[in-house]
């Protein structure tokens, strides 16, 4: 995680400390991540992990989607929760499909969510925030443009100028949520659920 001093010293900033993925560990481990403090903002983003190549059912993503947010305000009544989007698989656009001899393991290539999948959780994704009075963190959109450039080739994951571009979009939506007003890069990638207290 990149972490600018002149952050450090107005907020605490805190990440789960492991890979969140999909909503079976929230289940288990939201309770433990979210801790005994209260926050002024949570975000998470659960996408990269569902439904295996991203067919599942849109219903499903939904309802476990509703019972995250209402969870974090049962924790943290007073935070803000904000929704970050899935980044794009790479079967998003045409300049990023991925051959198979191309990928490493092999068997990641079966893993991609499929083309169209990763708009349709995000589609959810936004409706559901709307309707809980969430914040959505279009983090999608921060990438598409410029896909071939910042995705790691066959991978949902990034290079470095990718992750900092996102990160610097976190900042410029968390801080406008809770009031922070300067911005500074900030490791982000996978679904994750972070949580940040003025100090």
């Amino acid at each position: 995680m990149h972490a600018d001093k002149q952050w450090m010293q107005r907020i605490n900033l805190h990440a789960a400390p492991q890979n969140c993925f999909g909503f079976s560990k929230y289940w288990k481990y939201l309770r433990i991540w979210l801790g005994t403090c209260a926050w002024n903002a949570v975000q998470f983003n659960i996408g990269a992990h569902v439904g295996g190549n991203g067919t599942g059912s849109l219903a499903a993503y939904a309802r476990d989607l509703k019972h995250v947010i209402e969870e974090i305000r049962r924790h943290s009544p007073q935070a803000r929760v904000i929704v970050a989007a899935t980044t794009p698989s790479p079967w998003d656009s045409a300049a990023t499909q991925p051959r198979r001899e191309e990928c490493s393991p092999a068997h990641a290539y079966d893993r991609l969510h499929v083309a169209g999948a990763v708009p349709q959780l995000n589609q959810v994704a936004q409706q559901v925030a709307s309707n809980l009075s969430a914040v959505y963190n279009d983090r999608y959109a921060v990438v598409y443009g410029n896909l071939s450039n910042l995705q790691r080739p066959c991978d949902i994951h990034f290079q470095e100028q990718g992750y900092r571009l996102l990160a610097a979009n976190d900042w410029r939506v968390i801080a406008a949520t809770v009031g922070v007003v300067r911005r500074t890069p900030s490791r982000a990638g996978e679904d994750r659920l972070e949580g940040l207290r003025h100090t």
